[in-house]
């Protein structure tokens, strides 16, 4: 029965190190595991003697099975070896990378399963000292050849938005109050930074594409070059060339199985609702007060831009309730009450031509005509669930000199009172032609 169970454990931990090896060869595995989070792809990356990670597992596990088809004594104490590795792995995920490994989760419960099968508490000190030796030997090589991996994670790792930046005797400022006034200058600034990063990017890439045909074809990469860009006639077009050599490169992609996992940085955004893609090249903030006169008109005008430009941007709405529009807070959480059954934009639509200010039994008609369970929606409404959002959006607003409605941030670029479409339209043009070149030139 012993046996059994060992083997079963084994072999579920070889199947997992394998599709774990496969991540990098089979797109779609790599796919699945990046549902969970980017640790499966930050993993990828290690190597323990110049031999990938994931190799290491499959070739323990292979061991193992042949070593409890033998039924030799070693079985026990390869088990503990492997424990003290696996907990290299752990700590790894856990104070390095910092983000959640599928395939290095099960196979860490693989191997706690292992070890609590065959752990013998009468050989409780030897096998712990074996466990530490192991796990210590192993963590240190093991973050001396991924020194660089390892350096480039913790940098870029974002920080916590709980983190102290600064304390004054018993008052605390987080980094959340920090960036939060900054949060769209951050962002253009990550945005540039991607940019810089992904014309780079794609000229390494088109090189060494160009340098693996070369390679196939037998020529020079000079001679390959030379077929590419010119003409019929053997003749060389200068104004061409780029243009030819890139979709040349497009062209040699899937046959050399080329993956990019470099990503946009994603907006500015925690649970504001939002229209439009995550990497719209335009990103609009709109801070409103639904009693406004003038953030009804830009409501209109707003409306027509979502329409017009759809996709090419992403828009972000804000409450910024004033003082002296008494019930537009309340608005402001009915709203959000609806966003929570999935109608936000739609339930919008009523409170900017309301007449007056709704009450409670006008805003519950509102979500029955949207066909909204009126039940949760009142209760929500009396329990003041998102009355801390609106609050925390009048903060924020506050923080970036939020002084009147309605107020747009176009890529950073504020804009108060409601614009008339034709200006709006304007600023929405050279935020993209802006967009468009940072995109070309910054490399």
């Amino acid at each position: 029965m012993q046996s059994t169970v060992l083997i079963l454990l084994a072999i579920g931990g070889l199947v997992f190190s394998i599709l774990s090896i496969l991540e990098k060869y089979i797109k779609w595995i790599l796919s699945f595991c990046e549902m969970f989070g980017q640790g499966c792809h930050k993993t990828l990356k290690f190597h323990l003697f110049g031999i990938p990670a994931s190799w290491y597992g499959a070739a323990y596990y292979i061991a193992l099975l042949f070593l409890i088809y033998l039924m030799h004594p070693w079985v026990y104490w390869y088990i503990m070896i492997g424990f003290g590795v696996e907990l290299t792995f752990i700590w790894i995920m856990v104070y390095n990378i910092r983000a959640f490994c599928l395939f290095c989760t099960i196979n860490a419960v693989m191997m706690t399963g292992l070890f609590l099968y065959v752990f013998d508490i009468n050989r409780v000190w030897e096998s712990l000292s074996i466990i530490l030796i192991c796990f210590i030997t192993s963590l240190f090589f093991f973050q001396r050849e991924n020194i660089s991996e390892l350096s480039d994670i913790e940098e870029t790792q974002p920080e916590d938005d709980d983190y102290i930046a600064a304390a004054i005797n018993d008052d605390v400022i987080t980094l959340e109050e920090v960036e939060e006034p900054l949060s769209q200058d951050i962002y253009q600034l990550r945005l540039k930074l991607y940019h810089l990063r992904k014309n780079k990017l794609d000229e390494l890439i088109r090189e060494l594409l160009i340098k693996k045909q070369a390679k196939a074809e037998g020529k020079s990469e000079k001679e390959l070059i030379d077929s590419i860009v010119k003409d019929s006639d053997g003749k060389l077009d200068e104004n061409k060339k780029e243009e030819k050599i890139n979709k040349y490169a497009d062209s040699l992609k899937e046959k050399f199985h080329v993956e990019v996992f470099l990503q946009k940085p994603p907006p500015p955004v925690k649970d504001d609702p939002t229209l439009g893609p995550a990497d719209a090249s335009v990103v609009v903030v709109e801070f409103s007060d639904y009693l406004c006169p003038g953030c009804r008109k830009g409501h209109d005008i707003a409306k027509k831009i979502k329409e017009k430009y759809g996709d090419h941007i992403r828009w972000i709405f804000k409450d910024f309730p004033l003082k002296q529009h008494k019930g537009s807070d309340k608005m402001a959480e009915a709203a959000h009450c609806a966003d929570d059954q999935g109608k936000f934009w739609q339930y919008q639509d009523f409170m900017f031509s309301s007449e007056g200010t709704p009450d409670l039994q006008q805003l519950e008609k509102y979500a029955e005509d949207l066909g909204l369970d009126t039940d949760k929606f009142r209760h929500c409404m009396e329990t003041q669930k998102h009355h801390r959002k609106v609050e925390k959006n009048i903060k924020s607003g506050k923080q970036v000199a939020i002084s009147a409605t309605p107020t747009f941030i176009i890529n950073g670029q504020k804009i108060s009172g409601a614009p008339p479409v034709e200006k709006f339209e304007k600023l929405i043009e050279e935020a993209l032609h802006k967009t468009s070149s940072v995109k070309t030139t910054d490399s």
